[in-house]
């Protein structure tokens, strides 16, 4: 006997024991007082000792009808629970108990573990669905796997997939099924709800349990609804609250994220080939480097301008952008700016072709680094200076080097007039003063000095 299962045993054997033994004892004293004669100890020890044994007797088997009638449903209960929570849903209990009371809770705890079952086999279902859907790379792959997995789980047939018509006024086949919703439901529909239309209850036939129903499932994209995929099939009322609001709703939320991720990823797409076709394309070279100096990409142009036939011949030819500057302190240079600006404009340099030439370059790059501040790349551009370039970029020197010149000159002028203007004053002031002597004016004394 286990230890939880004779605890049991004890604890109602004891009271059954003890209460018994007293009602012996009091009846066999009441028996010996109605002889009316004297009780001796002999015969109150008879008597204590027979109550002993009918009262032993009757409790040992009061402990095995409970034990037969309630321990062993009981602990075939917890071992169906245990093994339920480690996973087991297969397990159910079996047999039927001789109470009524124990039979219901076996049928409710089967009944528990069938549900609990049947929601992480849905749940599973969820997980592989979101995972085929991840790997969808358009959205009629997407519609078809929701179709496929709603026709499983609810055994329904899907009869097609139709256009959102909001206005009602494009007409098809799909206005039919839409026409049996009210406003509330076709509001609830656009928002993304899966709606269950009951024809047999739209007649006022309320039919049985299970009664052929229709299934509306809006296909939401980033935009709003663009379709819908209509069900048809048998589901049981009793279960379609929680299925369609679980399951259901779980899946179209799948569906509408997937869209908006194959939406995105289409968006992507285009953008990248849009801008490598402007990379590929450009006149300029372009190219990106890694922290160490290596080519990470680089365009067409870059190439043919370091006289390379091809993109893949310059990497495998270069293996650091240090080989392409002609001048190890141009690199020096250009490195201390980018670090110390972030960014470096129009940077004049020599660099070096595959056969060894120079040629003038004007290269415009900037740092980017990661959220420490740390340099992960350098991006830039590089414009072969021709002579026509070269001449422009000296006469706009030249026109930089005159305009700082006119105006140090400005500078000079303004002060050589403030200059001579300070001298006029100056000798204005000074004939003053010897007009004032001329005419016998009386020099100026200062306050506090004493008279002759």
């Amino acid at each position: 006997m286990k230890a939880p299962e004779q605890s049991l045993f004890v604890t109602i054997c004891l009271p059954v024991f003890g209460g018994l033994a007293v009602l012996f004892l009091v009846a066999g004293f009441f028996f010996g007082a109605g002889t009316q004669q004297p009780v001796g100890w002999e015969v109150i020890l008879q008597i204590t000792i027979v109550a002993v044994l009918l009262a032993a007797g009757a409790s040992f088997l009061a402990g095995l009808a409970v034990k037969r009638l309630v321990l062993r449903p009981v602990e075939q209960c917890a071992a169906v629970a245990e093994r339920a929570a480690a996973g087991d849903f297969s397990v159910r209990l079996t047999g039927r108990p001789r109470l009524d009371e124990l039979g219901r809770c076996f049928s409710g705890i089967n009944t528990l573990i069938a549900t609990i079952a049947g929601h992480v086999a849905r749940l599973h279902e969820l997980n592989a669905t979101a995972e085929a859907m991840t790997n969808a790379l358009n959205k009629d792959e997407v519609v078809r796997i929701v179709a496929e997995v709603i026709e499983d789980q609810f055994g329904v047939c899907c009869l097609g997939i139709f256009p959102w018509d909001p206005t009602g006024r494009q007409g098809g086949a799909g206005n039919r099924f839409i026409g049996m919703l009210d406003e509330a439901n076709r509001a609830e529909l656009n928002s993304g709800t899966i709606q269950c239309v009951d024809p047999g209850r739209r007649t006022g036939d309320a039919g049985s349990p299970r009664d052929a129903v229709l299934l509306l499932v809006p296909v939401v994209e980033a935009h709003g609804m663009s379709q819908f995929i209509v069900f048809s099939g048998e589901t049981d009322r009793r279960e379609s609250g929680s299925v369609l609001e679980d399951f259901a709703r779980t899946l179209t939320r799948l569906m509408s994220a997937s869209l908006a991720r194959i939406d995105t990823l289409h968006q992507i797409t285009q953008a990248e080939s849009k801008y490598r076709a402007l990379f590929m394309a450009s006149n300029g070279g372009i190219f990106r480097l890694t922290a160490d100096g290596i080519f990470e990409d680089l365009n067409p142009a870059l190439a043919h301008m370091g006289g390379y036939a091809t993109v893949e011949e310059m990497r495998a030819m270069v293996t650091e952008a240090a080989q392409v500057f002609a001048e190890p302190a141009d690199r020096d240079r250009f490195l201390e700016q980018l670090g110390r600006n972030g960014c470096v404009k129009d940077f004049t340099l020599a660099l070096v072709r595959r056969d060894g030439s120079r040629f003038p370059a004007s290269l415009s790059a900037r740092a980017v680094r990661n959220r420490h501040g740390e340099l992960t790349a350098i991006e830039g551009v590089v414009d072969e200076l021709t002579e026509a370039r070269q001449r422009e970029l000296a006469e706009t020197e030249l026109a930089k080097a005159r305009a700082d010149c006119w105006a140090q000159t400005a500078r000079v002028a303004e002060l050589e007039r403030d200059n001579r203007s300070l001298l006029d004053r100056l000798a204005l002031s000074e004939q003053d003063a010897g007009e004032r002597r001329g005419h016998g004016a009386p020099d100026v004394t200062t306050i506090g000095e004493p008279s002759e």
